[in-house]
């Protein structure tokens, strides 16, 4: 996994957001990078990622998107698809996907990261994830980030 980075200040957060539009590919890779690092360890930190980094799954360069599809997959669909009734989904995960609004197209971009993995066989999508939501599902009902997700990933799986 990843191991967070030392935290850091609204600031030199806000200026690795905009590092995440830079023209250079090189330096969108490494703000992409560094915000993942801690892209779970407080809500401010999953709201970043959500708004800066998730959009690079649109980026002109494939590289970006491919990081940022990969960043989706360690930090979100992983850990939902191996979670288990004695192993719950890490506070983490939650807190990213609760960080995602309609309005942003955040949604629309995580869809994106699951279409470019699911391409990718066999180590894009985990085979039992839409199996493993609808069991969540009937834990927690009251997930709506949990509903749309299954939406999405039940007509990518048998």
């Amino acid at each position: 996994g990843l191991a967070p980075s030392p935290s850091l200040d609204r600031e030199e957060e806000r200026a690795l957001e905009d590092r995440c539009g830079d023209a250079s590919v090189q330096v969108r890779k490494k703000a992409l990078d560094v915000l993942t690092s801690r892209a779970g360890g407080s809500i401010e930190a999953a709201q970043s990622w959500v708004r800066s980094c998730l959009p690079l799954v649109r980026d002109s360069e494939s590289t970006c998107q491919e990081r940022t599809a990969n960043a989706a997959l360690d930090l979100i669909i992983a850990p939902l698809a191996s979670s288990s009734q004695t192993k719950p989904p890490p506070d983490s995960t939650w807190r990213l996907l609760s960080s995602m609004g309609d309005a942003d197209g955040d949604k629309a971009n995580l869809q994106h990261c699951l279409r470019l993995l699911s391409k990718r066989r066999p180590t894009g999508v985990p085979p039992h994830l839409a199996k493993r939501l609808m069991e969540l599902l009937r834990a927690e009902p009251n997930k709506q980030q949990l509903w749309w997700l299954a939406e999405e990933v039940s007509p990518l799986q048998p």
